[in-house]
């Protein structure tokens, strides 16, 4: 499971689930989506947009995310895959609910 400490424990507490079974049924993809939902309820958001952007000195094509929580935000520009740019922010919001509820 990628998620650590407090974090981890609210999100299985949330689903209402035992980690193992977690680890054992749930594919990364759909565990992101539900990780995302999580920091979603716990007003955490996570956006990741393609961007394809051209000017004169440089071409940038890939995924950027942005990772908000009130008054901070953090962007990560430009990710090659859209899975890493999922990790990259599920490890950032998790790096913020660990500090808000540690």
């Amino acid at each position: 499971m990628k998620l650590t400490g407090k974090t981890k424990e609210d999100f299985l507490k949330d689903l209402d689930v035992e980690e193992q079974w977690f680890n054992d049924e749930y594919v990364d993809l759909f565990a992101n989506a539900l990780i995302i939902e999580f920091f979603d309820s716990v007003k955490i958001y996570i956006s990741i947009n393609y961007v394809d952007t051209h000017t004169d000195l440089r071409s940038e094509k890939g995924f950027q995310s942005l990772v908000s929580h009130k008054h901070l935000s953090t962007m990560f520009r430009v990710i090659k895959s859209r899975q890493e740019a999922t990790e990259k922010s599920i490890e950032k919001a998790n790096e913020i609910y660990n500090n808000k509820f540690a």
